[in-house]
Order: structure tokens, then C-alpha cells, then sequence
């Protein structure tokens, strides 16, 4: 009996909510407007049935905190006098989801990089910010996801109630401006015959794909950074403190770490013996080939660079790491492309909130297939392989593959000069291929030393 009695109770209990609930707002607008959308016909003008403006009061205008019962109510009145209201919006909403626009996404604002005009008031006597009310604006756009001529609407909505000598932006084109960070990147489509930059399909004039049509996967995607340096300043100002004791305690905290061998002392030293005012940053290098997607006919090559001066976990963090290069084409990269432009601008000078730093490369590590096609040697499974010593290596008939036996006498260790002379003794040969393992001179030579600041991942 007792728990008949339980069911029965719960039963009515449920009886009694369930006939109190109500529609959510959001149902019972779209109720009204597929039931105006019967009743009414398509408006040919959308223009002319924008509901007339009324007065905002000035403190809900300014205040950082939105009320939403307030919105929900001024909405529902709306809808009341309009009642095209809703079918005007979702027009406009399906209209505006063609033009492929990023302004929806959140934007965030970089306030070091914005005109100090913009720190004055909106209007004299106002209690905020242009570029305060302006960032409100953005983000109430963003909460409720407005599309571009929603929010041109809202502007307008928001400068008829404002006084007549007011500061607004009348367009979200120009507050988007306003805090959208410029791309740090370039980028380019190649032809994967003479890789050569696609131009209207014109690539080069000796190439037989010149001026033909060209499908998505038979062309390379390259992006690389340009030389704003505006990731490298980010990470730095983020980091800076760490940046500037951590070299003092490395030796305490972490005794394996990179920075506490003999390589990286003798760079520091280097960049301080520059100047005295000048703090060093060492950068890591790193390249790989990543399937990002699942695509057959592509294949995606990373160029990535880290702080060495960030203590680890924070320095292999990926808000923390560098992006340099991107490849994504059917064919390996080629690793004057690549890596060219990196190593022409990596080493440098930087000031950072009038703080001087100088940039550097400790080393570069990546793995076996990707270290031969950095430094331009031979694969791993090939004779003279190996990138320290000029060891030849036989094959094996049985394993079908290169061996490498131990020999009790001494071998001749690879330097960077060694390796500039095999790379000139190969320019001289007609048939090409290696000489000594050695392809051709690497783009790494410029920022650091083969082998000594090569490194396997």
C-alpha cells in the first residue's frame, strides 16, 4: 500500500507541473512565425517593414550587464506590432548564410594595437568608451550570433536613441575592423609540375600545365608566416616572465633540460656578448608530416618552432608553440620553399613592451624521413646515411636492406665544411644524385650548424 501510495502521490504531483508548463520563448516564436508566414505573403520590399524607432533609455544602453527579461519582453511587443518581425529576420538570416562570412566567429580584440582616439568618449558626457561600447556590441553580436545586416540594423537602432554628435561606427564592417587581428600569413597555390605560383591557371610558360584547369587535389596549398613576427611578439608577451627567470633557475628546477648543455650556454653567451641590454631567445625547430584530414591525394607538412627559454610543459603547448609553414599537396615539399623564407627572417631583433630581445635557432629536430628531406641527405635506409659520420654501409642480400656493421677503427665525424664540400664536389657532377649521402646544401646552413644543432624527434 505504501508505495501505491508513493505512485499515486508522484503521479498527481506531475499532474499538477504538467499543466502549469509553458512553451519557451523560442518555441512560441517560431509558432507565430510560421503561422504569419501562412497568413501573410512574402513582402517584395523587406526595407519598408522596419519597425519604427523607439527611445532606449540611456542607463539599459550603457550598461555592461544585459537584462534578458527586459530583451525578451521588448521582443514579444515587437512582435505583437509586427508581425512580420520574425519572417523579416529569418529571411534576412537565410540570405546572409551564403556570403560565407568569419564575422560571426568570436573576435577577440588586440587592445595594444588600437588607437588611443579610441579610449575617448562616445559623446561628450558619456559614460563609456568608443572602443568599450564598441567590444559590447561585438560581443552581444557574437552571444546571439546576429549575422552582418542584423548587427548594421542594431547600429542604426543603437545611433537613433544616442545624441546627435555621437562617435558610433555605421557599419559592423568598421567595428569589425576595429578589433579583427590581420592574418599573419601568406598564401600561395603552386603548380605541382614546376611549383611555380598559380596565377589565373598561368603558372610558368616552359610548364605543360600552363593555363589549364586545375582540380583541388593537383595543386599544393603553401602558407607561411609573413614577417610581422605578430605570433613570436604574442607568445613572448604572454611568457615574458618565465622568459626571464627561467634561464636562472634551470639548473635547480630541471638539470636534463636542453638549456643546461654546453650548446645552448655557448649561444646564450653569444647573443649576450651582442649587447648587454639584449635578453637571447632560442627557438626549436621542427618539421613533420601530419594527416590532418583523411585525404588519400594529400599530404599535410608542419613547420613549427617553440621557445626554448618557456619551461617544459608550457613550451611544447600549442598556444605556446609557433606555426611557421604550412604544406598540403600531393607531393613532398620542396625544402627550398619550404624552409627558404623562414631562414632569411628568423634571426632577429624584437622589441616587446620596450624590452629588446634577440632571436635565435638552438636546434632542429624532426624525425628520420623528415630530417633527410630538411637537410638534403639521403634516407635512412640508404648508404652513407648516417648525418654524423661518412660510414657507407653494405647491403645485405638476405634482409634486402642496408647494414651498418660496427668497425673497430675510427671513422671520419661529418662537419658543416664536409658537407659543404661534398654538396660543391656534387654541383660538378652531371648524373646528379648524392655524393657522400649529400644532396645539396640545406637551407638550415644559414641559422645553424649541421650536425651539431640537428636533433632526432
Amino acid at each position: 500500500m505504501d508505495q501505491e501510495n508513493s505512485d499515486n502521490f508522484f503521479q498527481s504531483i506531475f499532474a499538477n507541473v504538467a499543466g502549469n508548463l509553458e512553451p519557451a520563448p523560442h518555441t512560441l516564436r517560431q509558432r507565430r512565425w510560421r503561422a504569419n508566414r501562412k497568413i501573410r505573403p512574402y513582402p517584395a520590399e523587406l526595407s519598408s517593414l522596419i519597425p519604427p524607432v523607439e527611445p532606449i533609455n540611456e542607463e539599459d544602453l550603457h550598461s555592461s550587464l544585459v537584462d534578458e527579461n527586459y530583451e525578451n519582453n521588448l521582443y514579444d511587443e515587437y512582435l505583437e506590432n509586427n508581425p512580420y518581425g520574425d519572417e523579416y529576420l529569418e529571411a534576412d538570416t537565410l540570405e546572409d548564410d551564403y556570403n560565407f562570412s568569419l564575422n560571426q566567429i568570436g573576435i577577440e580584440s588586440n587592445e595594444k594595437f588600437i588607437e588611443e582616439e579610441l579610449d575617448q568618449p562616445l559623446y561628450d558626457g558619456a559614460p563609456v568608451s568608443i572602443k568599450c561600447y564598441h567590444k559590447q556590441i561585438v560581443d552581444f553580436g557574437n552571444l546571439v550570433q546576429l549575422t552582418d545586416s542584423n548587427m548594421n540594423k542594431l547600429l542604426k537602432l543603437i545611433r537613433n536613441a544616442l545624441p546627435f554628435k555621437n562617435k558610433l561606427l555605421k557599419s559592423y564592417k568598421k567595428v569589425v575592423s576595429l578589433f579583427q587581428k590581420k592574418s599573419s600569413f601568406n598564401e600561395v597555390l603552386r603548380c605541382t609540375s614546376c611549383l611555380e605560383i598559380i596565377n589565373n591557371n598561368y603558372c610558368s610558360i616552359i610548364c605543360e600545365r600552363n593555363y589549364s584547369q586545375r582540380l583541388v587535389g593537383d595543386v599544393i596549398e603553401h602558407f607561411s608566416t609573413d614577417r610581422s613576427n605578430t605570433q613570436l611578439i604574442d607568445v613572448i608577451r604572454r611568457n615574458k616572465q618565465l622568459i626571464l627567470t627561467y634561464p636562472q633557475l634551470v639548473d635547480k628546477l630541471l638539470q636534463c633540460d636542453v638549456m643546461t648543455q654546453l650548446i645552448y650556454k655557448e649561444k646564450r653567451k653569444e647573443l649576450q656578448a651582442a649587447s648587454n641590454a639584449t635578453y637571447p631567445i632560442t627557438l626549436m625547430l621542427h618539421i613533420d608530416s601530419t594527416p590532418i584530414v583523411h585525404w588519400s591525394r594529400k599530404h599535410t607538412w608542419f613547420v613549427t618552432a617553440s621557445i626554448v627559454e618557456i619551461p617544459p610543459p608550457l613550451r611544447e603547448n600549442h598556444l605556446n608553440l609557433l606555426l611557421l609553414s604550412i604544406w598540403n599537396a600531393p607531393i613532398k615539399p620542396d625544402v627550398d620553399l619550404l624552409l627558404m623564407d623562414i631562414c632569411d627572417t628568423i634571426k632577429q631583433v624584437l622589441f616587446v613592451d620596450d624590452m629588446k630581445f634577440s632571436i635565435d635557432v638552438l636546434l632542429f629536430k624532426a624525425d628520420l624521413p623528415a630530417r633527410a628531406l630538411a637537410t638534403k641527405h639521403v634516407h635512412h635506409n640508404g648508404y652513407y646515411a648516417c648525418l654524423e659520420c661518412d660510414q657507407q654501409g653494405v647491403w645485405c642480400d638476405e634482409g634486402r636492406f642496408v647494414a651498418y656493421r660496427y668497425i673497430q677503427s675510427a671513422i671520419n665525424l661529418r662537419t658543416s665544411a664536409h658537407l659543404d664540400m661534398c654538396a660543391k664536389l656534387l654541383s660538378q657532377q652531371s648524373s646528379g644524385g648524392n655524393y657522400c649521402g649529400v644532396k645539396g646544401i640545406s637551407p638550415l646552413t644559414k641559422i645553424l650548424d649541421i650536425p651539431t644543432q640537428i636533433d632526432l624527434d
